[in-house]
């Protein structure tokens, strides 16, 4: 199966993309626009803060535009966003570990996950063209990173809060667990 950045129309669309100095806004509105549209049809429900991830994501999230990858990071495994946020923040605790949501360029949204440098340039070591992405997320605790991952063997906190009784979105909070991993 060829992959798409080598497609001559894609590589083209994404020269345009470049190219277009609105592109990031319009991309950015778009996925704004996604996440209340989905949020419109969910039901709230009794003593939960949030509806859903994408209530909490609209209303604590964070914007953040797509940059190229940084120079001796290479490319990592296609749809394990999660997981390799959390391996780039283990090499580089400076990393900040973001979930949410994007939009990359193939223009469909989806939940995702990144890491942001100190100065607070998105880095995103899974898609191809991490330039042309936009990001809608919320920072998450790098403890509490670590405590869900090692209570629910799987990575990913938002997308798995329904292993923990949707705490996030009950409270809206990220809130350590002081049970031990055994309780």
């Amino acid at each position: 199966m060829p992959t798409p950045f080598r497609d001559p129309d894609y590589r083209a669309q994404v020269r345009a993309a470049r190219a277009d100095p609105e592109y990031h806004n319009r991309q950015l509105a778009f996925l704004r626009d996604y996440l209340e549209r989905v949020t419109q049809i969910i039901k709230p429900l009794a003593d939960f803060r949030y509806s859903s991830l994408y209530a909490l994501v609209l209303d604590q999230g964070q914007p953040f535009l797509g940059a190229p990858r940084p120079k001796g990071l290479r490319k990592m495994t296609n749809r394990l966003c999660f997981q390799n946020a959390v391996y780039l923040v283990m090499d580089d605790k400076s990393l900040r570990y973001f979930e949410g949501f994007a939009v990359s360029s193939s223009g469909i949204p989806c939940e995702h996950a990144w890491v942001v440098r100190p100065d607070g340039t998105a880095i995103d070591p899974t898609w191809y063209d991490p330039d042309l992405a936009v990001y809608l997320g919320i920072e998450i605790p790098w403890a509490f990173v670590g405590q869900r991952i090692s209570r629910q063997h799987r990575f990913g906190v938002l997308v798995n809060d329904w292993l923990h009784g949707y705490a996030v979105l009950r409270t809206g909070r990220f809130e350590l667990d002081e049970r031990r991993n055994g309780d």
